[in-house]
């Protein structure tokens, strides 16, 4: 296989890409750029390069996209995400996948992705839902916040993301600067094992502000979302 030939890497700052050299068409690419397929694998050695990790995953298909996190040596963090261009060989990959693996002697697990794009902001004292949108703006562009309120003026966020990439730099982002919200805000990760998930779900109560960021019925529940313009 001629690497260069057929894939593209590159690093942003944890992450090493390797995306393919393919034109896709339009919706293909929008529907992979949303998660579609994806793949979680774990428990990667630390001298394991993502090349490697391409040579033995690419005798199943075409590939999409390789998500290969290292840390500030260089080295494995344990764990990628991994996209075939036809989504449906990921049932196949996560079946076959670990026993190609086996056969190099390597231990490397592989799950369904979930996908996760949505993190959960508590405890914000110093904003006021419109003044939390405008500043959520600042950082990684999202899809959606909804807002819950618990009590009378004590609100919780939910931030929705195009896909689990854009949610983790945003996630990083919030994570630092998470003081200028409050002194006990915080942020995680809103995924189905998160004990909220259950508590706050999709609404489907939950009006979308008009252009004026107001609600059209007050009254009607105890939440309402903005959408990213």
């Amino acid at each position: 296989m001629d690497f260069d030939s057929k894939y593209h890497k590159s690093q942003v700052n944890g992450t090493i890409y390797i995306t393919t050299r393919q034109e896709l068409a339009k919706d293909l690419r929008d529907s992979l750029e949303l998660g579609a397929g994806e793949i979680y694998l774990r428990d990667i050695p630390k001298n394991i390069s993502p090349e490697m990790i391409i040579k033995i995953v690419s005798a199943l298909g075409e590939i999409y996209a390789l998500r290969y996190k290292i840390d500030f040596c260089g080295d494995s963090r344990g764990f990628a995400y991994l996209q075939y261009i036809d989504e449906k060989i990921k049932t196949k990959a996560i079946q076959i996948l670990p026993q190609r693996f086996k056969t190099r002697r390597l231990n490397i697990r592989v799950y369904n992705s979930f996908n996760a794009r949505e993190l959960l902001l508590e405890s914000v004292k110093s904003f006021s839902p419109v003044q939390l949108y405008h500043e959520m703006r600042k950082f990684s562009p999202f899809t959606m916040m909804r807002v819950f309120e618990l009590q009378h003026e004590r609100f919780t966020y939910i931030l929705e993301y195009r896909n689990n990439e854009a949610a983790a730099f945003a996630h990083r982002d919030l994570r630092n600067s998470i003081r200028k919200f409050g002194p006990q805000a915080y942020i995680s990760w809103l995924d189905k094992c998160h004990p909220a998930s259950r508590r706050y779900g999709r609404s489907e109560c939950c009006q979308e502000l008009d252009l004026e960021l107001r609600l059209p019925e007050p009254s009607k529940c105890n939440c309402f979302r903005f959408k990213e313009c």
